[in-house]
């Protein structure tokens, strides 16, 4: 009987989480939706600026150096950037009428995502011995001439 409950205890409250996500969900504006597709446009477009600089090497993760640079990637340029763009995706709930001069807002805002991709140029090309092996930084193409 006790195990019921505590079911249902359980139950009753990811159901009211789901219930609050959901009217969140609703309210949702659209200074807010605007701030979400620049985000996640320029988002897309660093991950692509990252492409030869082999960040998530996880073929290659039982290499100390490998894995050192793998956390560090999932790090700077995953976990921050959503840690940035949450509080600002809050605060923008404020803002229910659009103008012309919230969407330049909005995306120059939005445009701060490439601080992730400048700060893990900043840590690659200081601690390159560290993060890649010699052998890493003669294969790479874009990856030499980029950090030098």
């Amino acid at each position: 009987m006790v195990a019921d409950s505590q079911y249902s205890s359980a139950r009753g409250t990811i159901n009211t989480w789901a219930i609050l996500l959901v009217a969140r969900a609703r309210t949702v504006s659209p200074v807010q939706e605007l701030f979400s597709v620049f985000f996640s446009i320029l988002y897309g477009i660093m991950l692509n600026a990252c492409f030869g600089l082999s960040l998530f090497p996880f073929g290659q993760i039982s290499c100390p150096k490998a894995r050192d640079r793998t956390i560090l990637s999932i790090l700077i340029i995953n976990f921050f950037p959503i840690v940035y763009f949450t509080p600002l995706f809050i605060l923008l709930e404020n803002y229910q009428n659009i103008s012309f001069l919230q969407i330049y807002g909005v995306f120059f805002i939005s445009l701060s995502v490439f601080i992730f991709h400048r700060i893990m140029i900043v840590i690659i090309r200081r601690y390159k011995r560290c993060l890649y092996c010699v052998f890493s930084l003669e294969t790479l193409p874009n990856l030499k001439k980029r950090i030098e």
